[in-house]
């Protein structure tokens, strides 16, 4: 009797689950033709090469994205590790990328990428300092944190 009772729960559970399942499959096929775009969003800027940040005037806002490649005018065993840092004013608009003075391979340039992508993965307010290097500036310094600036 017991065995036999057993049973039979197992199959209602089942069949609960299955229901169950099946019944949030169906809702969210639904709820997909009802996503309309919305018409109302403003193309994105396109973001310009650091210009703000210079070895007289440190830049203070937040950083948005950091990503890391090689590449530029060097090959072979010279070729560079760049870290591209892209950064908003305290307003939160404005965008502007900016190399990281430092290789990603080297420890300096580690240390800017954890904090770089700390700092926009928490959203937290950054200072960074930059030197000028040919017709571009590089950030060689980044403070990150509420008291940042």
């Amino acid at each position: 009797m017991n065995i036999m009772f057993m049973n039979i729960m197992k199959k209602i559970l089942s069949g609960v689950f299955i229901l169950f399942t099946l019944s949030f499959f169906s809702a969210a096929y639904t709820q997909v033709y009802k996503i309309k775009p919305n018409a109302n969003e403003k193309s994105p800027q396109l973001v310009e090469q650091g210009k703000k940040c210079t070895a007289k005037s440190s830049y203070r806002g937040y950083v948005v994205s950091v990503a890391i490649g090689y590449g530029g005018y060097n090959k072979g065993p010279k070729i560079k590790n760049y870290i591209a840092i892209t950064v908003v004013d305290k307003n939160r608009e404005n965008p502007e990328w900016y190399w990281s003075q430092y290789d990603a391979n080297t420890d300096e340039g580690k240390s800017i990428q954890a904090l770089a992508l700390y700092a926009a993965a928490s959203g937290q307010k950054t200072l960074a300092e930059c030197e000028t290097v040919g017709d571009h500036r590089n950030i060689n310094s980044l403070w990150v944190g509420p008291d940042a600036w």
